[in-house]
C-alpha cells in the first residue's frame, strides 16, 4: 500500500501539477490576448494622435501663414494709414494757405469795392467838371480867361521846380586853381606800399 499511496500521491501530484500548469497557461493566454487587444487599442490610439498631430501641425502652419499674412498686411495698411496722414496734414497745410489766401483775396476785394466807389464817385465829379469846362469852353470870353489861368499855373509850377540860388554865399571850391593857399585841391596823397606774403 505504500506503494499504492506513493503511486497515487504521485499521480495526484502530477494531475494538480498539470492542472495548474493548464490554469497558469489559460490565464497566460488570457493575459496575452488581452495585452494584444490592449496594444491594438493603443496603435489605435497612437494612429489618432498621429492623426490629430499632423491636424494639429497643418492648422499650426496654417495659422503662422494666416499670422505672417497679417502681419504683412497690417504693415502696409499702417504704411498707409501714414501715408494719408502725411497727405492729410499737407492738405490740411493747403487748406490753411488758401483760408488766409481767401481771407487776404476778400479784404482786397473790400478795398478794391471802396476804391471803385471812390473812383466812382470821382469819376461823377470829373464827369461834372467836364461839363461844367465845356460849357465854359463854349463861349470865347470863357476860354481866354482859361487860358490865362493855364499860363499862370505853368509859370507858378515852373518857379517852384527851379533851385534858389543864396547869392549872400560865395561860391564853394577853389576857382579853377590846383594848388589854393599853398596845399593842392585835386585831393589827398595816397601812398601805397606792397608788402610780400611770408
Amino acid at each position: 500500500m505504500n506503494k499504492k499511496n506513493r503511486l497515487l500521491i504521485l499521480v495526484a501530484l502530477l494531475a494538480g501539477i498539470s492542472l495548474f500548469s493548464v490554469y497558469q497557461y489559460i490565464n497566460v493566454l488570457y493575459q496575452r490576448q488581452k495585452m494584444i487587444n490592449s496594444l491594438a487599442l493603443l496603435k489605435s490610439q497612437v494612429t489618432d494622435l498621429k492623426q490629430e498631430r499632423e491636424d494639429l501641425a497643418r492648422r499650426l502652419e496654417e495659422n503662422i501663414e494666416l499670422t505672417q499674412g497679417l502681419a504683412k498686411n497690417n504693415q502696409s495698411l499702417q504704411s498707409s494709414v501714414k501715408e494719408k496722414q502725411q497727405e492729410l496734414d499737407r492738405l490740411q497745410t493747403e487748406l490753411l494757405g488758401v483760408q488766409e489766401t481767401i481771407k487776404l483775396l476778400q479784404n482786397n476785394i473790400d478795398k478794391l469795392k471802396v476804391k471803385n466807389l471812390a473812383l466812382d464817385q470821382e469819376n461823377l465829379k470829373i464827369s461834372e467838371e467836364k461839363s461844367i469846362l465845356e460849357q465854359r469852353l463854349n463861349s470865347m470870353d470863357e476860354l481866354k480867361k482859361a487860358i490865362t489861368e493855364l499860363k499862370k499855373l505853368r509859370r507858378r509850377v515852373r518857379m517852384s521846380f527851379k533851385p534858389k540860388k543864396d547869392y549872400l554865399v560865395p561860391d564853394q571850391g577853389n576857382r579853377g586853381y590846383i594848388i589854393k593857399n599853398g596845399k593842392p585841391t585835386l585831393g589827398a596823397k595816397v601812398t601805397i606800399k606792397v608788402i610780400p606774403v611770408q
